[in-house]
């Protein structure tokens, strides 16, 4: 098997997962591509208006709930006027501060992005598409930055008595068989969840891929306790080995995230 990275336009370090599915085996071989890819310096390849800017792409390190993910934006006016940046219409996660808040003609400077995990109140891998305006003299010009990253729960403060008496996660078979299903039908499939823990099993976060849609869940479940997750199944195609997988993160410590996957054939 033969893997390509395009490093074209984009500069910095790189963490790529390729997830590979065998007709031997139902659990899918996991790959990594990493490296650094360098840049030209001082190249400021894409353009937002008269702005030049190093990427419109951020990609931030793995972060815990209670952390701050920390980035700068290299930006060179191009134009013949005076930039100033207004960063006024941002979620409440994401903050961005220019170095200067102005910028003559020709002028670098950078900006400076926080990304703030417990505001965006989300987990798993997430992605944002995010406003960026400034004036070009008194006129608006407006675009948007992309951030990306990945969430996960901070376990650090638990003690040892927290830890034993946390919400653990059992699943039934977290592999579903839709058999044979005609292209454009759905077919809803259930998973089913026990918390065998000491506390409250919480679900943060079903990611669900395309073609699939998540119909009901229980999001609390008690010790000892049932709970289930309903998952609507569909393809716009005939597929001869369908395989769709869920991403389930959950207050469990030993098992935060676990996969849930759906496979079948899709028929005329």
């Amino acid at each position: 098997m033969r893997v390509e990275y395009n490093p074209e336009n984009r500069p910095g370090y790189i963490n790529k997962k390729v997830r590979v599915y065998v007709d031997y085996s139902e659990d899918p071989i996991n790959l990594k591509i990493t490296g650094n890819v360098i840049g030209t310096p001082n190249k400021l390849r894409k353009k937002i208006g008269f702005l030049a800017l190093k990427s419109s792409y951020f990609r931030f390190d793995q972060l815990k709930d209670t952390e701050i993910g920390t980035d700068s934006l290299e930006v060179q006016n191009k134009g013949e006027m005076t930039i100033t940046f207004n960063f006024s219409d941002l979620p409440d996660y994401v903050e961005m501060k220019a170095f200067p808040s102005t910028l003559e003609p020709q002028e670098r400077g950078y900006v400076l992005i926080n990304y703030n995990a417990r505001l965006r109140n989300d987990y798993g891998y997430l992605i944002d598409k995010i406003p960026f305006e400034y004036l070009y003299g008194n006129r608006k010009i407006t675009g948007s930055l992309t951030l990306s990253t990945t969430i996960s729960e901070d376990f650090s403060q638990l003690s040892a008595e927290e830890l034993k008496k946390a919400a653990r996660l059992e699943l039934d078979n977290p592999y579903y068989d839709l058999g044979k299903i005609k292209v454009f039908s759905e077919k809803m499939c259930t998973y089913n969840l026990v918390n065998s823990g000491g506390s409250d099993l919480v679900i943060r976060s079903i990611k669900v891929p395309y073609d699939c849609r998540l119909v009901k869940y229980d999001k609390w479940i008690t010790p000892g306790g049932r709970g289930s997750i309903t998952i609507g199944a569909t393809s716009r195609k005939v597929f001869p080995n369908y395989k769709k997988s869920i991403d389930l993160i959950t207050n469990d410590p030993e098992k935060p995230h676990q996969v849930l996957i759906i496979h079948g054939e899709i028929i005329e």
